[in-house]
């Protein structure tokens, strides 16, 4: 699922790769929104850690999202 924030960006889960050495180099999921430029922006707080289970990294972003009051928007 994706959500909105008050200025407009949406943020989602994606996979990607730990950076060398911090994850073994392990398919790991995290939080994302995309930038003006068109390049992704990992969210970073202690809230949306990695994850190795891409339901888990959904889970927290659901809690993440409507503790902010985020809007939930269809993904796509």
């Amino acid at each position: 699922m994706q959500y909105r924030d008050a200025k407009g960006r949406v943020y989602f889960v994606d996979s990607g790769i730990c950076r060398a050495g911090r994850c073994g180099g392990k398919m790991t999921y995290a939080t994302y929104y995309r930038k003006p430029s068109g390049s992704l922006k990992r969210v970073v707080t202690k809230f949306l850690p990695t994850r190795a289970v891409r339901q888990l990294a959904e889970t927290d972003l659901a809690i993440y999202a409507a503790k902010n009051g985020w809007e939930e928007v269809a993904d796509g």
